[in-house]
């Protein structure tokens, strides 16, 4: 998975109104921990 299918498949889980575990974020997009963080923080700084 690239990373904006990545940025699809998070806003997708979070625009689902219900909290999503972070287990259930890295089985989702397929990566380390790390990598979900530093797309979060891309994310969020890009808006």
């Amino acid at each position: 998975m690239d990373r904006s299918e990545r940025f699809h498949k998070i806003i997708e889980l979070l625009n689902r109104g219900r909290p999503v575990p972070l287990k259930r974020f890295l089985a989702e997009t397929e990566v380390s921990a790390a990598t979900f963080k530093r797309d979060l923080e891309y994310m969020r700084d890009r808006g």
